[in-house]
């Protein structure tokens, strides 16, 4: 997903129409979502079709999105939850600069941990 599920609800529809129509089968898949209510309830239905579908589930928080409707999230039944420090930033200049960082990182983690299976 290059967007989060919420911000392109309107094209999907529900999660399990997402999951029929859009949702392309990978070794590694990454959804997007908002933290926010209605959306641990999106969440936690990825996850069943996830599951259903043999998939390893993984929640990545970022520090600076970290409230009570993501301490909701984190408590479903992942197989794992991963945390990237994502610190307020000042300009535009420093959000982009520090997700294209995350990002690399992530992208390493991942790349690293693909090479031990």
């Amino acid at each position: 997903m290059n967007r989060s599920y919420q911000e392109k609800i309107d094209e999907y529809g529900d999660v399990a129409s997402f999951f029929q129509r859009s949702f392309k089968d990978a070794d590694i898949c990454i959804l997007s979502s908002h933290a926010h209510k209605p959306a641990t309830d999106h969440v936690r239905k990825m996850i069943r079709e996830l599951k259903l579908r043999a998939y390893n589930v993984a929640a990545v928080f970022l520090s600076n999105g970290y409230d009570d409707d993501a301490a909701e999230i984190s408590l479903r039944n992942w197989d794992e939850r991963l945390w990237l420090e994502n610190p307020p930033a000042e300009s535009e200049v420093v959000i982009e600069s520090q997700i294209a960082k995350l990002a690399d990182e992530f992208t390493q983690l991942l790349i690293a941990r693909a090479t031990l299976l």
